[in-house]
């Protein structure tokens, strides 16, 4: 009901769409006027959208929406949506409308009597045991019309006013009266003249539904009910329902580049901070497709995304592997954002022929599949304004005369983090008393040989260091992430860069080590991932900072103690030797 709600005293008039296909027009004949929809729809997806769209009209607005279940084996059609037209309770006594509980289906059932009939009804319950798929509600069943001359038939028309359509019709028949073995109720029903069902008999307060067996095409609906020769007594309708069938005339898009589109809405937001209006569904039907696509259309095939433009809308993080589940797109444009990590390789999306990633904030190499396609021009490529990208060749080492040597010994960030929060500790000691006699350190406790530590698929370590979104180190082969398990537990996620030399040297090395090392005074080892791309080791997360920070504030007085304290003695880990090089520029 508008009921001038807007104070605008016009009568709006909008589209209502199931799905992607038009279901029915609204239109008002007064502000007082309720209009209710209704369908029977089975839908082929899990998701089912309703849509009011905009005619420029006036403003669409719904007060209520309802969704019931059928038993599937009522209301059969070739057609997989049916509009109700007409829902009446035939010779109603009390002229109000039934519906739940007197329905368990809810439906709402209209009080209304034929021309030329008498109205029966009875006290008994009507199908009492429900033996039917419709369910039909026995306050409806209980009433009933006949003609008004028991000699005469039982005629109606109605007339839905859309020639072209096609329609199903649904009599309900329940026999109501106490028939003598010497009586009985037989009757024909005739469509527009011609022969509709054949040989009617009631079941006396049992309900039955007669369709006819086939829709009705055509606007004109002529019913006439005739007596058989044999038959005492006049035929009857208890009640009756008329639905319009709604053709599917086109396909909802492809429901993987659904999925795919829904991600990254909701990842980064897109609905409320770009301002687009992303609803229903994405390119169909295609004068409504989402602001920011290109969908292919042929008439035939459901629709999929061949173009995402998302240029200067504010994304933020790394980009997610969402994108690479459009499969048919041929160009996407992420330009002038904050993306962040490293570059997905969108080689393995065929279709893909231009690519514009340019200003934004991604790191490490261009995927060699990914740059030969854009060298042999398949696929125009941009990442200018990318400072962190290495462009041209692999990445180059950190020149710092530190890294090489501590790599070379065991790359490991974290390590030596540990390592020196166990110096300082030794120094503060020695410094806060007379040198001693040389003496070993040995640590009393004992190695443990780890044997169940996880692997990891990179999938998992994405989620763990949440898309790789907070760096908090770099080496001259790895990237240090922030990452948090599903405990809530921080850790170091550790990712290498691809084609570092001695990478993988140094990834084994390093596994190997922190899987039999377990010390009370070391990181410890929590996982690893070893995929064709994709190499990483996560440990404990150690709130501290890292050695750089460490070093950096360091007195000259602190570097020299530690310094000659180091190359006099020795520091043992079981039976692992650790011994630490100092080397000034």
């Amino acid at each position: 009901m508008y009921g001038n709600y807007d104070d605008l005293n016009k009568l709006p008039q909008f589209d209502l769409y199931i799905g992607v296909n038009l279901w029915d027009t609204v239109m008002f004949d007064n502000a007082t006027h309720v209009v209710i929809k209704e369908i029977l729809h089975v839908p082929s997806l899990d998701e089912l959208y309703v849509c009011l769209l905009n005619t420029d009209k006036g403003t669409p607005f719904i007060s209520a929406l309802e969704v019931r279940h059928f038993d599937h084996s009522s209301y059969r059609t070739n057609s997989k949506l049916l509009s109700l037209y007409k829902r009446f309770d035939i010779g109603s006594t009390t002229n109000e409308i039934v519906r739940y509980d007197k329905d368990d289906y809810d439906r709402m059932w209209y009080p209304y009597n034929l021309p030329d009939s008498t109205p029966l009804n009875t006290s008994f319950t009507v199908d009492s045991l429900n033996h039917t798929a419709y369910h039909l509600p026995s306050a409806v069943m209980k009433t009933a019309v006949r003609p008004t001359n028991e000699n005469d038939s039982l005629e109606f028309e109605f007339d839905t006013g859309q020639p072209t359509s096609e329609s199903y019709v649904y009599m309900h028949f329940a026999e109501i009266e106490v028939l003598n073995e010497n009586e009985s109720r037989a009757f024909d029903i005739t469509l527009n003249g011609k022969l509709w069902a054949e040989y009617v008999t009631p079941t006396y307060l049992q309900s039955n539904t007669i369709d006819g067996n086939q829709s009705i095409r055509g606007s004109k609906l002529k019913f006439s009910m005739h007596k058989k020769p044999n038959s005492t007594h006049p035929p009857i309708l208890n009640a009756m329902e008329i639905y319009i069938v709604k053709e599917f005339l086109h396909s909802p898009t492809n429901q993987d580049d659904v999925k795919a589109i829904i991600n990254i809405k909701s990842h980064y937001k897109l609905a409320s901070s770009v301002g687009k209006s992303w609803q229903g569904d994405p390119c169909a039907p295609s004068k409504y497709s989402w602001n920011g696509l290109n969908c292919s259309n042929n008439g035939y095939n459901s629709p999929t995304i061949t173009a995402l433009y998302l240029a200067s809308s504010g994304l933020g993080g790394t980009i997610i592997a969402s994108f690479l589940e459009l499969k048919f797109l041929e160009s996407l444009d992420l330009s002038n954002n904050s993306l962040t990590g490293p570059l997905p390789d969108f080689s393995q999306l065929q279709h893909l022929k231009a690519l514009n990633l340019s200003g934004n904030r991604l790191s490490g190499e261009i995927p060699s599949l990914l740059k030969e396609r854009s060298n042999n021009g398949s696929l125009l490529l941009s990442v200018d304004g990318n400072l962190d990208l290495c462009q041209e060749g692999p990445c180059e080492e950190d020149k710092m005369n530190i890294a090489p040597l501590v790599a070379g010994i065991l790359s490991v960030v974290v390590f030596f983090i540990v390592l020196v929060i166990v110096l300082n500790i030794i120094w503060r000691r020695r410094c806060n008393r007379k040198p001693a006699s040389k003496q070993a350190v040995r640590l009393n406790e004992e190695v443990v040989l780890k044997t169940n530590n996880t692997q990891f698929t990179y999938s998992q370590i994405s989620t763990i260091a949440n898309n790789f979104d907070k760096m908090i180190g770099k080496g001259g082969c790895g990237i240090v992430y922030l990452g948090s398990l599903q405990d809530g537990t921080q850790v170091a996620v550790k990712m290498l860069l691809p084609k570092c030399p001695q990478g993988s040297q140094q990834f084994q090395t390093e596994a190997q080590l922190l899987m039999r090392v377990h010390h009370k005074n070391l990181a410890s080892f929590v996982g690893y991932c070893n995929e064709v791309g994709h190499t990483g080791i996560i440990y404990e997360y150690m709130a501290y900072g890292n050695l750089e920070k460490y070093l950096s504030i360091c007195s000259p007085v602190l570097i020299s103690c530690l310094h000659n304290y180091l190359i006099k003695d020795y520091i043992y880990l079981s039976k692992v030797e650790i011994i630490v090089y100092f080397v000034s520029e």
